[in-house]
């Protein structure tokens, strides 16, 4: 259930909120599943989730990228 309030929280901060920059979009995602999950509740998650989010900027052929409670040597270079 988790996964698929995550997956509506992205697909609303991409296409909803129109945030292009992955670190952006994290935290909306972010801000989306605490108040679908947490709106009527006292109780306090110190949890989050784990991802790696890349944006590719065609017009200026560039990478970005966001990471949540991943360490940065899971990123590989690829070509």
């Amino acid at each position: 259930m988790v996964s698929i309030v995550a997956c509506n929280a992205l697909n609303r901060a991409i296409n909803e909120f129109k945030l292009s920059d992955p670190s952006l979009i994290f935290d909306k995602v972010n801000e989306l599943v605490q108040k679908h999950l947490f709106s009527k509740s006292d109780y306090e998650v110190n949890d989050g989730m784990d991802g790696v989010l890349y944006v590719f900027d065609y017009e200026n052929m560039k990478l970005h990228l966001a990471v949540a409670n991943n360490p940065m040597g899971c990123i590989t270079a690829f070509h």
